[in-house]
């Protein structure tokens, strides 16, 4: 059941400190605040965003806390888990572009804003100066790219891309735009980690089912080539995955489908009430069958 939200956000402050906030407080954390949060992951080559508002942190967090988004140089990871009573996935991994606060009115005094972003800083710092021997598979070649991207975390995730150059080739340039260009367009950072499928393919792990049951809201709407719904806050979800989608009012759209994007938005609270949290959900409305790639998704 989808009672008892909890978060813990991990963050990286001036002078390389790190900071932990969370509900509930846990040993060495911050006492637990409010916090609202609004998280947007697609399957896009632009970097993923995020914002956060955090009420009420203590004047010498805030003073730590606080970034100039001209501050380029400055990479300051981020990281936050939320879910419900013990379980909470990691949905966003990123890096903080600016951070301030503001004044609030009445309970809520002031608030820290965090305006983060996932894959810009890999996307923009990487470079790359090798030779690939002949016959080397672009999959293969897209891996080894990926894994030479700055702050990047896990293993890369690549489908099947087995065309070859017979006569060898030199790689130089940009890292992000040579593994572009190896995948046709189809890579992206998630949680900092990168994947990179053809539209039929999928990430291998289990498939969460969506239905009334597990938090489904309203009736799921078809677009030219996407199914979009909206769930009670659903932490288990993540881009490229496999997701089953049962629906009591369109049972038309009932089946396996890939997760395109989603934003998660919602507020956590120890005090006030807590607010709605949701998912906005779009799935791919593909005509090919899903072919699962093997692979462990950071969550």
């Amino acid at each position: 059941m989808k009672y008892g939200r909890i978060y813990k956000m991990s963050l990286e402050v001036a002078g390389g400190q790190n900071i932990t906030l969370s509900l509930p407080a846990n040993g060495g954390s911050t006492p637990a605040l409010a916090i609202e949060f609004e998280i947007k992951r697609e399957y896009l080559a632009s970097s993923q965003t995020a914002t956060f508002r955090i009420y009420n942190l203590p004047e010498s967090i805030r003073n730590l806390v606080w970034k100039d988004q001209y501050m380029w140089a400055q990479f300051r990871a981020i990281q936050f888990w939320a879910g419900y009573g013990t379980f909470a996935p990691l949905i966003f991994n990123g890096s903080i572009l600016r951070a301030y606060t503001v004044r609030g009115s009445g309970e809520l005094d002031n608030f820290t804003i965090l305006e983060c972003y996932d894959g810009g800083y890999q996307m923009t710092n990487g470079f790359t100066s090798t030779v690939i021997t002949p016959g080397t598979p672009a999959s293969r070649v897209i891996a080894q790219l990926a894994q030479t991207l700055p702050q990047v975390r896990g293993q890369p995730i690549v489908g099947s891309f087995p065309a070859t150059n017979l006569r060898g080739e030199v790689l130089f340039g940009n890292t992000w735009d040579l593994i572009q260009r190896k995948s046709q367009g189809q890579a992206i950072i998630d949680n900092g980690q990168v994947k990179v499928l053809n539209m039929n393919e999928t990430i291998t792990g289990d498939i969460p089912l969506i239905d009334a049951s597990t938090g489904l809201l309203g009736a799921p709407e078809r677009t030219d080539a996407l199914i979009n719904f909206t769930t009670v806050f659903e932490p288990r979800v993540t881009v490229g995955q496999a997701l089953q989608l049962k629906s009591t009012v369109n049972a038309l759209f009932d089946g396996n489908y890939k997760v395109m994007g989603f934003t998660h938005s919602g507020r956590i609270s120890e005090y006030g009430p807590a607010g709605e949290a949701r998912t906005n959900i779009s799935l791919w409305l593909g005509t090919q069958s899903l072919t699962p790639v093997a692979g462990t998704p950071i969550q």
